[in-house]
């Protein structure tokens, strides 16, 4: 049991602390502590240093002024030949009431450091052995000092009279404790500001922190909602530029991967449907023939040619789906050469001139320059292939197929033009979508899979060129059609391209 209830404990613990790091990286967490490094921090920074400069200004200010007093009553004494003669005048009263207005203690020393003059009182006829005062007249200039411990402000000067003698020294203090209250005081109040300041801040951080962590908790709801099956909902995110962009991003990855998932379902229900045609087809001969034992020979061998054509045909749509199944799991699987293009071409083009001369087409190859490029030259004789012969194919009697081939410094161009039928406008964008057909009843008589152009466009895709169609189907009024199909491939292939290292 005691091992039992140690486990638990250390379970607790660990949850406990598991939970504990897990809010201390939680963005609301990170949105508190940045506020409070960027606003909580310095304010308080300034607040100290604010109250230090502040007192010492103060302290500062205080010391000038009685330095300069100083002074102004040791010049004023210089006007009389003695210490003695300024105290029968009467100038030692109007010190004693201009110390009381002010709140000073000005003493005034004779040369041996007896004290002539006290407006407190305390010490007249004392002997004062001053430090300040000593320095002013080991010095022969004013002293002052700044006592923070005893918070007197004191300065001390020497009085000469007008005949360059030494007759004494003026010696001046104030006292800083109510000044140093007052300090006080303001430091305190501004203390008191500082700590508003820093909660309200605390709480300002505090609420933006919740209401970023309930906007990313309401996104994260939905998105949950999404991965737990609910792949039709959409996030909706307002309030916040970044949370909007990112639905935005997120709800096109949703459309994107649903147009995905549709285009499979089609692209199985296609190709279920057109490897299960031929099939139907030689069920149906079959059938006919064991229903018929007693058929003629010329009936028997009527149907198993029927037969065999289906047999091919079912071979043709398999062998173009694992051409497309290769091109889609290897795309950068090209068998790369340097291929004269102009012969390439020829070659495609005396092999379907039989096919053209059946239907009476007229085949032209315009060459504008010698070609040279870098492709997998099994490929591109399919793409050269299939869109020259589908132009044949889908032509009528006594029409032309005019192929041409130019280049720049960069691309070759393969131009295809037919005089035919053409596409319809609104089919034009599907064309290149497998199993798709334009006229499907025309496609199966001339034997076509639905492939061809699919394949077409992954070969000049694996290649890094582009494919474009331009088409004009035939008018009402008896007007041929036109189909163009133009393709760009670049002479020299990326993935074969190497940077060339040259010594210096």
């Amino acid at each position: 049991m005691p091992n039992v209830n140690e486990a638990n404990e250390e379970k607790k613990t660990s949850g406990f602390l598991s939970i504990l790091k897990r809010f201390f990286r939680s963005f609301a967490f990170r949105i508190f502590l940045y506020l409070a490094i960027f606003a909580i921090v310095p304010a308080t920074v300034m607040n100290i240093l604010d109250n230090y400069y502040f007192g010492n200004i103060i302290s500062d200010t205080e010391t000038e002024s009685v330095r300069m007093q100083t002074t102004v009553i040791a010049d004023e004494m210089k006007s009389y030949a003695s210490l003695e003669a300024a105290e029968v005048s009467g100038q030692f009263d109007v010190y004693t009431h201009f110390a009381s207005i002010n709140e000073l203690r000005i003493r005034i020393l004779d040369n041996n450091y007896n004290i002539v003059l006290d407006t407190y009182g305390f010490d007249a006829g004392k002997t004062l052995i001053n430090e300040s005062a000593v320095k002013a007249v080991e010095s022969g200039a004013g002293v002052s000092t700044y006592v923070r411990d005893n918070t007197i402000v004191e300065s001390a000067s020497i009085i000469k009279n007008n005949a360059g003698e030494n007759i004494g020294t003026v010696l001046i203090g104030r006292n800083m404790s109510k000044i140093n209250a007052s300090i006080a005081d303001v430091h305190g109040y501004s203390t008191l500001i500082t700590v508003a300041v820093v909660l309200s801040l605390a709480v300002i951080a505090g609420f933006l922190a919740v209401k970023f962590r309930n906007q990313f908790r309401y996104v994260k709801s939905e998105v949950d909602d999404i991965a737990g099956g609910k792949t039709e909902n959409r996030i909706h995110a307002d309030g916040y530029t970044e949370f909007e962009d990112f639905s935005i991003q997120f709800n096109d990855i949703l459309d994107n991967a649903s147009e995905l998932d549709k285009s499979r379902e089609e692209f199985v229900s296609n190709v279920s449907h057109e490897l299960k045609t031929p099939m139907t087809s030689i069920k149906l001969l079959a059938d006919s023939l064991l229903a018929n034992p007693d058929a003629p020979v010329e009936l028997y061998r009527e149907f198993m040619q029927d037969i065999a054509n289906e047999i091919d045909r079912e071979n043709d749509i398999i062998e173009d789906l694992l051409s497309l199944v290769r091109m889609d799991n290897s795309v950068s699987n090209l068998n790369l050469s340097l291929v004269n293009i102009n012969e390439l071409i020829e070659k495609v083009m005396k092999k379907l001139t039989p096919i053209a001369d059946r239907k009476k087409i007229e085949l032209v190859f315009e060459s504008i320059r010698p070609v040279e490029a870098e492709i997998d030259e099994s490929k591109i004789t399919q793409v050269a292939t299939n869109l020259i012969e589908n132009a044949i194919k889908y032509n009528k009697e006594n029409g032309f197929v005019h192929v041409s081939l130019n280049a720049d410094y960069e691309f070759f161009y393969l131009r295809i033009e037919d005089n035919g039928c053409g596409i319809p406008e609104d089919e034009q964008k599907n064309v290149f979508q497998r199993f798709y057909r334009v006229d499907k009843a025309r496609s199966r008589e001339t034997g076509g899979t639905g492939l061809g152009l699919s394949i077409v466009k992954s070969v000049v895709l694996m290649h890094d060129g582009q494919i474009k169609l331009y088409s004009e189907p035939e008018s009402e009024n008896g007007d041929d059609g036109m189909t163009v199909f133009t393709v760009k491939i670049p002479l020299k292939n990326k993935s074969s391209q190497r940077t060339e290292v040259v010594d210096v």
